[in-house]
C-alpha cells in the first residue's frame, strides 16, 4: 500500500471514530428527529408493559403497566411519567431520579414487553333475535383448560442464559424470552437473534430476528412465537449498539 493511500485510510478512521454513525441506543446522529407518525409508532401508550432493570438493585422494577393515567409506579422515584415519551426518554428520566438521591450511579434499562391495543372506533353490533317461548337453549360448551406446552432454550450475551418456560396462560415469543432471561449484556448483537427450531423430521432452520425492533422500539408486531424446543441464541457483537 502506498503511503498516500495509507494517510488517506489514516484520516477516514479519524473521522468515524470523531463522529460515529450510531449513538449508544442504535439511532443514527445528525440532528435528525423523529417523525410524527414514527414516534407515535414508538411512543408509550396507557396499557403497555415494559421491563424496567436496575443493574445495582436486583429487586428494582420489573414488569411494569402503564397506568390508564399514563405513568410507571417504581419503588423510591414513586411515579414516573410515561405516555407519550420513547423507550429512552423514560430510561433517562428514571435513570435521573435514582441518581439524584439514592445511586452515585444507575445502570438503568427499560424494554417494551407488551403493547397496548391502539384504540379503534365503536363498531355497530346486531342485536340477536329473541328466543322462542319454550325453546330450550343448547348448552355452553365448556372450554378445555390451557395446557402447558413446553419450553425454550436463551442462550448466549443474556443476562441469565437458560430454559424458560412457555406459560399456559400467554403465548410465549422471543422478545419475552429475552426478557425474562434478565435481558441483553453489555455487547449482545441485539439485531442478529437467532431462532433455531428443528422440525418433527429432524430438519434444522434459523431466522434472524431485530431485537432492538421489538424491544426498544416497541414494534411488537414484528416478534416471532416460538414453541417447545426451540433455541433463543444471541450472539456477540464488537460494537456496543
Amino acid at each position: 500500500m502506498s503511503i498516500k493511500r495509507m494517510c488517506v485510510c489514516g484520516v477516514w478512521l479519524l473521522g468515524c471514530a470523531a463522529f460515529p454513525l450510531f449513538g449508544d441506543n442504535g439511532q443514527e446522529r445528525g440532528g435528525v428527529s423523529l417523525t410524527s407518525e414514527t414516534r407515535q409508532d414508538t411512543a408509550i401508550r396507557p396499557g403497555d408493559k415494559l421491563v424496567v432493570r436496575l443493574a445495582e438493585d436486583p429487586e428494582f422494577g420489573g414488569i411494569v403497566s402503564v397506568s390508564a393515567a399514563g405513568v410507571l409506579s417504581l419503588p423510591l422515584i414513586n411515579e414516573v411519567s410515561a405516555a407519550g415519551m420513547t423507550i429512552e426518554e423514560v430510561r433517562e428520566t428514571i435513570r435521573q431520579k435514582l441518581e439524584k438521591d439514592y445511586f452515585r450511579k444507575a445502570t438503568v434499562t427499560v424494554l417494551f414487553y407488551e403493547r397496548a391495543p391502539l384504540p379503534t372506533l365503536p363498531v355497530a353490533v346486531e342485536t340477536p333475535p329473541a328466543a322462542t317461548p319454550g325453546a330450550v337453549s343448547a348448552p355452553a360448551a365448556i372450554p378445555e383448560p390451557p395446557k402447558k406446552i413446553g419450553k425454550v432454550y436463551v442462550v448466549g450475551h443474556v443476562a441469565k442464559p437458560g430454559v424458560i418456560r412457555i406459560p399456559d396462560d400467554e403465548a410465549m415469543t422471543v422478545g419475552k424470552a429475552i426478557v425474562l432471561a434478565g435481558g441483553f449484556t453489555e455487547f449482545a448483537a441485539v439485531r442478529k437473534v437467532k431462532l433455531v427450531r428443528v422440525g418433527p423430521d429432524g430438519k434444522k432452520t434459523e431466522r434472524v430476528i431485530n431485537a432492538a425492533r421489538i424491544l426498544r422500539e416497541g414494534r411488537i408486531d414484528e416478534d416471532v412465537e416460538v414453541i417447545d424446543g426451540d433455541w433463543i441464541v444471541v450472539p456477540q457483537s464488537f460494537f456496543n449498539f
